[in-house]
């Protein structure tokens, strides 16, 4: 589609969306171009298909005010997170992505407010719960059984964080590797396979839990567990480094020249996984691994950006300057070029993409869904 074209439909006016409304975008990838070259990883620069979009917004649990949609399944299912405050973007990043130590994400939920873990289709949330005791549940994966996985915290005196897998209308609180000497543990289930391994940190080290139990994968302190496919291969960070774990044995991804840190935070079923490393003084720059080698993912205007889901054709969405961004074959598309004037959103991140292309994140109007027109 031309640049002409392209400016004239965003011209047109009178488009606001609320909370669980439906638009059809009328124009396909306007500006969001990428670039060639990178930060010391190779750089795709094929051309962008051009797109149409419809955009649902996700409306929150009755009586709260606003929402995130952390991941979408391949029959349109999502797992969110609904609110009682505004979360901030920091908040909404510390959980999506578990990143190295220089920035001092934590996996566990810290808030001053109300959340809750949830499940949707379509524009309407049905809430998941949490544990007694506890004040704050968040999902973080889900899988195309709709298993949801999570965590639910408990602040004041003692601040603790649980694993949680809700499942069939079912809340089951995951076993903890460790506990302090004060009772409490930090703990938090990040991703689902569709035969239910489960995928997470706890006391420090990456584990998994199957049927019930816990394991440690072998790795060191700050040892995270991110993402796993359906042939059991699992990414993550160890030590500040992006790891893969296949059949238990872990490999450092590398890093280009430069970077101090990184992690591997999505990972489809060709192995390929995404994620981001760290430049100082400059931030975190957005790549995919396969096989082995490094490919940067230059964010918007070719600068930095996260890297938060990739679906089976290798897709990747995630933010770039505080927009949500979709990488095809290299190149960066910003997801707002894709709203008409006067939508009333701003799309800040894209957290999940399945594999019919559906995208799904946070924007400012809460939780949303672009659906591809075929």
């Amino acid at each position: 589609m031309s640049s002409f074209v392209c400016r004239s439909l965003r011209a047109n006016k009178g488009f606001a969306l609320a909370s669980g409304a439906l638009l059809v975008l009328l124009f396909s990838g306007c500006g969001g171009g990428g670039n060639s070259g990178s930060n010391g990883g190779s750089n795709a620069t094929n051309t962008t298909q051009s797109r149409t979009y419809t955009l649902t917004g996700v409306a929150p649990l009755s009586g709260d005010v606003s929402a995130s949609a952390t991941a979408i399944n391949n029959a349109g299912f999502l797992a969110a997170t609904s609110y009682s405050g505004q979360p901030q973007m920091s908040a909404i990043l510390a959980r999506l992505v578990p990143a190295a130590p220089h920035v001092g994400r934590k996996p566990a939920i810290v808030n001053t407010y109300y959340s809750e873990a949830a499940l949707s289709t379509g524009s309407s949330l049905t809430g998941l719960g949490m544990p007694l005791n506890t004040t704050a549940s968040s999902a973080a994966g889900l899988n195309d059984e709709n298993d949801v996985v999570g965590s639910a915290a408990q602040y004041g005196g003692v601040t603790s964080a649980i694993a949680i897998e809700w499942q069939a209308g079912q809340m089951i609180e995951l076993p903890p590797l460790a506990t302090n000497a004060d009772g409490s543990q930090i703990s938090a289930a990040f991703g689902i396979n569709d035969v239910g391994t489960i995928v997470g940190t706890s006391a420090s080290a990456a584990v998994t839990w199957q049927n019930g139990i816990v394991t440690a994968l072998p790795s060191g302190q700050g040892g995270q567990a991110n993402a796993i496919n359906s042939a059991g291969v699992i990414a993550g960070i160890v030590d500040g480094m992006p790891v893969m774990w296949n059949n238990g044995l872990p490999t450092t991804l590398p890093l280009p020249s430069g970077a101090t840190s990184g992690a591997a935070v999505a990972l489809n079923d060709a192995d390929t996984a995404a994620g981001h490393y760290y430049l100082p003084n400059a931030g975190d720059y957005a790549c995919t691994w396969q096989n082995g080698k490094l490919t940067g993912l230059l964010g918007l205007s070719g600068g930095s950006g996260d890297a938060l889901a990739i679906n089976a054709a290798g897709t990747v969405v995630g933010q770039s300057n505080g927009h949500a961004v979709v990488w095809r074959n290299g190149k960066v598309t910003d997801l707002n070029s894709f709203l008409p004037s006067g939508s009333g959103w701003v799309l800040y991140s894209a957290n999940g993409i399945n594999d019919r292309g559906q995208i799904t994140g946070f924007g400012s109007n809460g939780a949303f869904i672009l659906t591809p027109v075929s």
